[in-house]
Formats: structure tokens, sequence, C-alpha cells
């Protein structure tokens, strides 16, 4: 069954964050990961990503992937992700 994946984390920058966020779309892919990044209207420094995955495991493993973890170690964020799953009931 899959899982539904919502990740809130303050950004410096939404624009440079995104441009991040797209280079690493073909892992995402690859791995059946399909999601898509929003930035908060009132709120300009708050960015969500939104989407779906195979399962919770499979979102784990690439969000602790060296790749995804570049965005959250270059400096691009200013808080810890807070990540929810969700599936359906």
């Amino acid at each position: 069954m899959s899982v539904t994946v919502i990740i809130f984390v303050y950004v410096i920058d939404f624009d440079e964050w995104k441009t991040m966020f797209d280079a690493i779309e073909m892992q995402r892919v690859a791995n059946g990961i399909h999601v898509k990044p929003y930035r908060n209207v009132d709120e300009p420094g708050a960015a969500y990503v939104i989407g779906s995955a195979a399962s919770k495991e499979v979102l784990i493993v690439f969000i602790t992937s060296p790749q995804r973890m570049k965005i959250q170690d270059i400096g691009t964020t200013t808080s810890q992700p807070v990540i929810t799953f969700l599936e359906e009931g």
C-alpha cells in the first residue's frame, strides 16, 4: 500500500532550496517517489513537500540518502524537517 508524505521545513531562500530539490528529481522518480514542493503563501520561508511513495521504508531510505541530506546540510534550511506519513484509512 502506498503512503502519502508531508514534509515541512523552514528555508532561507525558497528558490535556492527548490533548485536543489529539483536537482534530485531523477533519484526520487527512480525510487518511485512522486512529490511536489510548495511555498506557504503567508510565510515564504515555510516549505512543504507533499507526495507519495510505495512505502514508508522507501521514503526513509531516500530521505536519509546522501543526495537528499546535502540539501539539509548545505545550509538552505533553518530547521530539521518535520515528516508526517499518512495512509488511507
